[in-house]
C-alpha cells in the first residue's frame, strides 16, 4: 500500500508540472461534445442528461457553451487545487 500511495502521488505531482498539451485537450473537449450529442439519441440517455443538469444546476443544453468556454490553464490551475499535497488520504482495506 505504501508503494502504490508514493507512485500515485509522484504521478500525480509529475502531472501537476507537465499538464497535457492543448491538442490532447482539444481532444477531451471534443470527445465531450460528442458524448453530449450522442446522450441525445436515446431517450434515456437524455432524460439522464436532463436528470443530471436539473441536480447541477446547469441549463441542459448550455453544456456545449460550457465545454467550449474551457481552457488548458484554468483546468489545470483547478486541478491543482483539488489534488494538492494536502488533498488526499490513504486507506487500507484488510480482510476480516
Amino acid at each position: 500500500p505504501e508503494k502504490t500511495r508514493r507512485v500515485l502521488l509522484r504521478e500525480i505531482r509529475r502531472f501537476g508540472r507537465a499538464g497535457f498539451s492543448t491538442e490532447d485537450f482539444g481532444r477531451v473537449v471534443h470527445h465531450r461534445l460528442g458524448r453530449f450529442v450522442r446522450s441525445l439519441d436515446s431517450q434515456e440517455g437524455t432524460a439522464f442528461h436532463l436528470l443530471t443538469s436539473a441536480f447541477r444546476g446547469v441549463h441542459p443544453f448550455r453544456v456545449p457553451t460550457l465545454l467550449r468556454m474551457l481552457d488548458v490553464d484554468s483546468v489545470m490551475d483547478r486541478y491543482r487545487s483539488l489534488f494538492g499535497e494536502r488533498n488526499h488520504t490513504s486507506s487500507v482495506v484488510k480482510p476480516a
